[in-house]
């Protein structure tokens, strides 16, 4: 490629990175969202809109935890199909620390029942777990059912287990969880 093409090539990668239109808001790198910071971003072909919410979830180690789904622009009225759940340790854990692919959500239901979403079968890890504690970057993730996506968004609190460490959603946590599952149109799904 001639010279003069790669640096117009360069620049156009450029300004593609900065420049973004009016009311698009791209979702942060895994890792990078602020606790509580949503998203809505074009993904596919078609294109689709995914939207997403990062939460930072504190317990023995705080965890940085983002949920996504995609709104499909050819029926808006469907509701998402799956929802993404990926996590990842906020800062280095103790070192040698054994940490494994696990990924659970313990919580109590509106009508006060406890119940449990085990989404550990379904993990991805990288790199695949167990592993000890180092300073490579480690996430998991996950695909969620709308169903048991909204179980969790309704109840009264959620702990987690990831990575075998214990977490707990706040409040203002779970009412982001809600108001993802009305931008995904769930709630008529309830």
């Amino acid at each position: 490629m001639p010279r003069i093409l790669r640096t117009h090539a360069r620049i156009v990668v450029l300004l593609a990175a900065v420049f973004v239109l009016p009311g698009q808001i791209t979702a942060p790198p895994m890792g990078a969202s602020r606790d509580l910071e949503t998203w809505a971003r074009d993904v596919g072909d078609v294109p689709d809109i995914e939207h997403g919410v990062g939460l930072h979830i504190n317990g023995e180690y705080t965890l940085l935890v983002t949920f996504a789904g995609v709104k499909l622009r050819r029926d808006p009225r469907a509701p998402s199909k799956e929802i993404v759940v990926m996590a990842k340790p906020a800062a280095a854990l103790d070192p040698g620390r054994l940490l494994t692919p696990g990924l659970a959500f313990m919580a109590v239901g509106k009508d006060k029942k406890p119940f449990s979403v085990d989404l550990s079968g379904r993990v991805v890890s990288y790199p695949p777990g167990p592993f000890m504690t180092t300073p490579t970057s480690v996430s998991l993730r996950a695909a969620m059912t709308p169903a048991e996506f909204l179980k969790l968004a309704d109840a009264q609190n959620v702990r987690a287990s990831m990575f075998g460490l214990d977490v707990t959603l706040r409040q203002d946590q779970l009412k982001a969880l809600r108001a993802l599952a009305d931008k995904l149109g769930l709630v008529a799904a309830r």
